[in-house]
């Protein structure tokens, strides 16, 4: 069934519903408000992509422990 108004189907809001309920996948943790990191093995730096954002995100939090302490 075709949502006129919106513009998408019914079919695609369930999807969108599902994922929010499969922690495998990247909507599921954006609705409890956490960034995932979505890793790309076609890519062949994925690997040191990951390990730089990973590092820049325990940075992140270290700099908000810091300020919390202040």
């Amino acid at each position: 069934m075709i949502n006129w108004l919106f513009g998408g189907n019914d079919n695609q809001e369930e999807d969108e519903n599902k994922n929010q309920n499969d922690p495998t996948q990247p909507e599921f943790w954006e609705s409890m408000g956490i960034k995932p990191i979505v890793v790309d093995t076609n890519d062949s730096g994925h690997i040191e992509k990951t390990a730089n954002e990973v590092s820049d995100r325990i940075k992140e939090v270290v700099e908000e422990l810091k300020k919390e302490e202040e």
